[in-house]
Parts: structure tokens; C-alpha cells; sequence
């Protein structure tokens, strides 16, 4: 899996999903769960990094399935960012929604490498809808309250309402916190 790992870093996505299809039959054959789970995690992170939707949610639902049975959490959450943007994928997809948010709140709201977060009452990323992550987007982008509002044909107070709604999700006090919070967790793309 190491292997495998490092292919996808040096994009050598090809090689790295040969790996791990191999990986996954022999895992699947000994009935080793947990490693057909993570095996699939990284299928469906190496499907994502070269654009293959389709693929990359296919294999994360399996895994969703397959974890949700016994309960597995750690197998997600130690991929970090990455799949984080995996897991808010799947939920905008309807994939497994319960589960999927179940995950999603298990993950940290700061990367360890990064400063720390700002204190809150159990420091887990609440999960945002779509229209919040499409909004976080946007506000990304330099867009005011009123562009947002017009762009996406909604009223200004519910855009008001998402915005406020964001800002209690990631703990944060204004909307550039909330950009800067989204990107360092992967939530939306960095500049």
C-alpha cells in the first residue's frame, strides 16, 4: 500500500491502481476487511485525482458499505483532506448520506501541521450541505453577498443564513476565516 501511495504522489496513477487492484483481490481473498477498505479508499482517491468521478465514487461507496457494518471510522479519517473532499462528494451524491456525515464529523477541524484551531466544544468538523460548500466557493471567488445571491437565484437572507450557518460549521468569525478553513481543510480548491 506504501507502494501504492507513492505512485499516486508521483502521479503514476496507472501503475498505482494495477497495484492496488491486485492488493484488493488478495486482501478480498483472505478476508482482511479493513485492508479491502483502505485498499478501496485509495482506488477511489487515485480515481479522483485523475478526474474519474464516476469511478472514484463507485469505489468509496463500496468501501462506505463495507465500513459502515462494523463501524470503521479511523480508515477514513487518517487519509485526511483528501478524503474528506471524497466524503463531501458522497454526500452530494447521496451516497451512504448517514454514514458519510457520521465520517465526516469524526474528522479534525485543523490539520496538525497547521496552526491550531481556534478553541470550540469538541473541535470536529461539522459537515456542510452542497449549497454551503457552493456558497464557500464562491465566497472563494470574491463575490459579495448580492453577486452570490443573484449567481445562484437566491434571496440575500438566505444566502446571509448559509453564510452565518458556515461559519458556526467550521468555527469561525468572518468569511474569509471560513475560506482559509475550507481550503487548509481541502473543502474547496486553494488558490
Amino acid at each position: 500500500m506504501v507502494l501504492a501511495r507513492i505512485l499516486i504522489a508521483q502521479r503514476r496513477v496507472d501503475e498505482a491502481m494495477r497495484l492496488l487492484s491486485r492488493l484488493h483481490e488478495v486482501a478480498r481473498t483472505n478476508g482482511r476487511l479493513s485492508n479491502v477498505i483502505e485498499l478501496l479508499n485509495l482506488q477511489a482517491r487515485a480515481a479522483h485525482f485523475v478526474g474519474n468521478t464516476a469511478q472514484s465514487l463507485t469505489k468509496l461507496e463500496e468501501a462506505l458499505l463495507l465500513a459502515r457494518t462494523e463501524g470503521f471510522v479511523r480508515v477514513f479519517v487518517d487519509e485526511g483532506s483528501p478524503m474528506a473532499r471524497l466524503l463531501y462528494e458522497a454526500v452530494a451524491h447521496d451516497i451512504v448520506p448517514d454514514y458519510t456525515r457520521q465520517l465526516l464529523s469524526a474528522f479534525p477541524l485543523s490539520d496538525p501541521q497547521q496552526s491550531p484551531a481556534p478553541a470550540s466544544n469538541n473541535n470536529q468538523l461539522a459537515p456542510l450541505t452542497h449549497r454551503e460548500i457552493e456558497i464557500l466557493r464562491l465566497i472563494g471567488d470574491g463575490l459579495t453577498n448580492p453577486e452570490i445571491a443573484s449567481r445562484l437565484s437566491l434571496s440575500l437572507n438566505t444566502v446571509k443564513s448559509h453564510t452565518r450557518s458556515i461559519n458556526a460549521k467550521l468555527d469561525v468569525s468572518n468569511r474569509m476565516q471560513a475560506v482559509n478553513r475550507a481550503r487548509a481543510l481541502g473543502l474547496i480548491d486553494t488558490i
